[in-house]
């Protein structure tokens, strides 16, 4: 009887400890273990291959005394099982617990292992479109940002809604820089004053939203459109004609929805394309708060241009912070291997003008770059160079056009 007993407490035990995987609509893995009584810490270690080669997951406890964490890149096998060891310590006693089980769910072979690119098409879904036929810009698709701030470069223009600077003309959008005198009149950089939240509606900025002056308007307006839909992990597609024109910055990039491992640029930044006078870039940057990170030129993430590859990047074996060879604690311990871009990320279009990216230093060609980058009245050192790079603005020209624009989940 005591036999008996003891092997039913122990089996209660183990079942009271027994993790629940289950895979979720972004294709992380959620666990939940269910509470153990007077434990105040627990330790989740998770493996799709052995149990002595196991990745470290944080859990956090809920309301419902559960024990939840969350497994964003684990290396799976063929068969779905998930090798799992439990640490806790109770009445001074080091407790481990360990075991095996599947992910609940349908196809969760493709949450745990690696797949093919193939199999990744098959099963993604399209989660965000649009392809202007529409005649308009749609507000339930897209969000203008409305900021005069020089936007960490020391830019030109202000992003406005204004229907001249973003517009869909023939199902294509048209993302075009005009000259802030077009609107506001010859003096209106000189001696003007533009309260930005009376102008449209509201100010996407804590500073400067109300202008006067000399050096202080841009003497450019452009637009910036912020996709209200978004992808964790996936593809992008835009087809879009770039910009014709001196010191254009058209750029096709990506933020994250919401910052999870802290302000930029702590949370990542994926540029697909940047173009500039004497260079095309694209760019995957996580970054420490001082502004290092890697950059890589070079397959886990893949950029290209008419179906040629123009950037390829493995997600790093040790995940981004040991690559990019940061001191202190990691901002990213938190998420997988991938992160920060292990989270949502949406899209931006916007065409910039001028700056701090060019680099006064550059040799340009006809002319010099017309402002110092280090002078406080660059703005209108470049206007007043205007007879030099306002005879190669064209039309419509230097508008970037968008044909359409696909975000697909997988």
């Amino acid at each position: 009887m005591k036999l008996f007993l003891l092997l039913t407490v122990v089996c209660l035990t183990r079942a009271q400890k027994e993790p629940q995987f289950s895979r979720n609509v972004d294709g992380d893995i959620d666990v939940v273990i269910p509470g153990f009584p007077g434990v105040q810490h627990v330790t989740l270690k998770v493996s799709g291959v052995k149990i002595e080669d196991h990745t470290v997951l944080p859990v956090q406890t809920s309301a419902d005394g559960q024990w939840r964490a969350r497994i964003h890149d684990v290396t799976g096998n063929a068969d779905d099982t998930l090798y799992y060891l439990i640490e806790y310590q109770l009445q001074y006693a080091v407790h481990k617990h360990k075991g095996a089980a599947r992910v609940a769910g349908q196809q969760t072979a493709a949450a745990v292992a690696p797949v093919s690119r193939r199999h990744l098409e098959r099963r993604a879904t399209t989660v965000f479109s649009d392809d202007f036929s529409s005649g308009h810009i749609d507000p339930n698709k897209w969000k203008h940002t409305i900021a005069a701030t020089g936007f960490g470069n020391d830019e030109f223009q202000m992003y406005t809604p204004e229907p001249a600077n973003s517009y869909v003309k023939n199902g294509v959008l048209y993302i075009r820089p005009t000259l802030t005198v077009d609107k506001f009149g010859d003096n209106f950089l000189n001696s003007g004053h533009l309260d930005i939240n009376a102008q449209w509606g509201r100010c996407d900025s804590s500073s400067k939203c109300d202008l006067h002056g000399y050096n202080h308007i841009p003497p450019i307006m452009s637009a910036k459109l912020t996709s209200t839909g978004h992808i964790r992990y996936g593809k992008v597609e835009v087809v879009a004609k770039l910009p014709k024109g001196d010191w254009l910055w058209p750029a096709i990039w990506m933020l994250p929805t919401e910052h999870h491992y802290g302000g930029w640029p702590r949370s990542g930044e994926i540029d697909i394309m940047e173009d500039g006078p004497w260079v095309r870039t694209s760019t995957i940057a996580p970054y420490t708060t001082e502004r290092r990170g890697t950059t890589r030129k070079a397959t886990d993430t893949l950029i290209g241009v008419d179906d040629h590859t123009c950037l390829a990047f493995n997600t790093p074996p040790n995940g981004y912070w040991q690559e990019g060879h940061f001191s202190g604690t990691n901002v990213w311990a938190s998420g997988g291997k991938d992160a920060p871009f292990d989270r949502p990320f949406h899209l931006i279009l916007n065409v910039a003008v001028g700056g701090n990216w060019f680099h006064s230093n550059n040799k340009n060609s006809p002319y010099p770059q017309p402002w110092h980058d280090d002078w406080e009245n660059k703005m209108m050192e470049f206007w007043s160079a205007r007879h030099l790079w306002e005879p190669t603005w064209h039309g419509e020209d230097v508008a970037m056009k968008v044909r359409s624009v696909k975000l697909v989940q997988y």
